[in-house]
């Protein structure tokens, strides 16, 4: 097995993503190396960058309820304004 095949498996990548169409919202995610994929619709009442951090707390659920025991997870997120947020929050 080759030296970047090693490296592959020893990450962990989950997407996550907040939609809003015709004014309703919704959280997704998704893990490839599960083929696993799930949707949460949060109705009219919040925003996109709700329904994202929504994705987010789910993300670490799932991790959670599998035992995930690899050290490197990468959480993928769309959204340029919660990696802004994000960011801004740790200098802080």
């Amino acid at each position: 097995m080759s030296e970047g095949k090693i490296a592959y498996l020893k990450v962990a990548i989950w997407y996550t993503e907040g939609s809003e169409l015709n004014n309703r919202f919704g959280a997704r995610v998704f893990v490839p190396s599960d083929n696993h994929g799930e949707s949460s619709l949060m109705g009219s009442i919040c925003k996109v960058f709700q329904a994202i951090l929504m994705a987010i707390l789910r993300t670490a659920e799932l991790l959670l309820s599998k035992n995930v025991t690899i050290k490197r997870i990468h959480i993928c997120c769309d959204s340029r304004a919660l990696a802004k947020t994000t960011t801004e929050s740790a200098l802080i």
